[in-house]
């Protein structure tokens, strides 16, 4: 029995990719209004000098929006750790 024809799905090309997000020289411009971002940028204030930051700094750190956990695994494990000490909070 012969596969039945599929359609082909088009594939956008990187210049159209670009002008969806509304990227400029590199960065993604936030009044541009797109349907749906994946990420956010928390802001967390350090009590303990962490990665090279200094104490009482106030970081962005990039967050899945579903859930808001960090992306990145060292965040995530300093994020666990200040449950216990204290040395992350988040900024509202």
């Amino acid at each position: 029995m012969a596969k039945k024809a599929t359609s082909i799905k088009k594939v956008k090309s990187v210049k159209e990719k670009v002008e969806e997000l509304g990227i400029v020289d590199g960065k993604i411009d936030p009044n541009k209004k797109v349907k749906y971002k994946r990420f956010i940028l928390k802001k967390y204030k350090l009590n303990a000098s962490i990665g090279g930051y200094s104490t009482g700094a106030v970081i962005r750190v990039q967050c899945y929006r579903e859930s808001g956990i960090p992306t990145e695994r060292y965040w995530r494990r300093r994020l666990r750790d200040s449950e216990i000490d204290g040395c992350m909070e988040l900024v509202e």
